[in-house]
């Protein structure tokens, strides 16, 4: 009779060899590997690197180096309107595991135009900059937590300088390939490919694929954060999805005298929070001092207020995001 766990492993096997008939050469050799306290809560596959976990929220991971020579991963995109690009956001496993993300790993980010059903193909690109390991390695993805996707799980990379422009319902490609020491690896978190998308493509035996020609059409966890206006931020998904980049939230609002403000800090740098009153005076300088990336709360106390409506504003990564507030007392 065989167990819950024996049954759960044949079961895992039969996938691995179901992807392995789909990647061709790829044949993946499946490793059991512990976390948390759940045993298993993912598999590892060798020598191709590509993490399995339970929940599906990533659902793979592909790393430099590894057997096949691979040295961009890339997603298409299209803008939605005109546009300037502002940054990439990047999904990358945490380091502290000899399998994933390790040494000193710089990361070369890449962006071109491309047609809509079009591969990458060499040279023409807008965009091939190198961050170097010490400007985004302290803010990975950690897999013993929640994935909820939000900014402060990605590494920010700001582009804003570089003034690329898109115009409306234009196709361009973000990716990025690693500068490599002896001993770095650099590993990038992709999704499962349901349902079935065409978006990712990679470098494999000297030419680009398609990710739904040899991996079930992962997509890779990227996303392009974009200013289509003078508003704020918005994200641009694979899937032409456009969402706001929402760097600050309030709750309660409307608030007597108290309430708290959250903010995003999605790449280290100087973050201003204050609150303005209708005639455009700050009544309230909350946070003016460099911050490292991640979630903060503020408490604001308004006793010293009177009741009416206020604007609480953030400024980071060079743009600015105001908040209507409404002071009941």
């Amino acid at each position: 009779m065989l167990s819950a766990r024996s049954i759960l492993w044949v079961i895992l096997s039969l996938a691995a060899s179901a992807i392995a008939i789909q990647a061709g050469s790829r044949e993946p050799v499946a490793v059991s590997v512990e976390c948390a306290g759940v045993e298993p809560c993912f598999t590892l596959d060798e020598p191709t690197d590509t993490l399995r976990q339970d929940d599906n929220r990533p659902v793979y991971a592909f790393r430099f180096p590894d057997a096949y020579g691979d040295d961009l991963r890339n997603q298409r995109f299209r803008a939605p309107d005109r546009a300037h690009v502002r940054g990439v956001l990047f999904a990358f496993p945490t380091r502290g595991s000899a399998q994933w993300t390790t040494g000193s790993p710089d990361l070369v980010v890449k962006l071109w135009p491309m047609g809509e059903d079009s591969l990458p193909v060499a040279g023409g690109e807008w965009l091939s900059d190198t961050v170097a390991f010490e400007e985004w390695a302290s803010h990975v993805y950690s897999l013993d937590s929640t994935w909820r996707g939000d900014s402060t799980q990605f590494v920010y990379v700001d582009l804003a300088t570089h003034e690329i422009q898109l115009d409306s319902g234009q196709w361009f490609h973000a990716g990025y390939s690693a500068v490599l020491e002896a001993g770095d690896s650099l590993a990038i978190l992709a999704d499962d490919g349901i349902p079935e998308t065409s978006y990712a493509s990679e470098w494999y035996n000297g030419r680009f694929v398609l990710m739904r020609d040899g991996w079930r059409s992962v997509n890779f966890f990227m996303r392009v954060v974009v200013s289509l206006d003078s508003a704020g931020l918005n994200v641009l998904g694979p899937d032409g999805t456009v969402a706001d980049l929402s760097l600050c939230t309030v709750y309660p609002n409307p608030f007597n005298s108290r309430t708290t403000i959250s903010f995003d800090v999605i790449r280290p740098g100087i973050v201003r929070l204050s609150m303005f009153d209708l005639l455009g005076r700050e009544r309230l300088l909350l946070l003016d001092e460099h911050k490292s990336a991640g979630r903060y709360r503020v408490n604001l106390d308004g006793n010293d207020l009177s009741s009416g409506v206020y604007f609480v504003q953030v400024w980071t990564l060079g743009r600015r995001q105001a908040i209507r507030l409404v002071l009941t007392k």
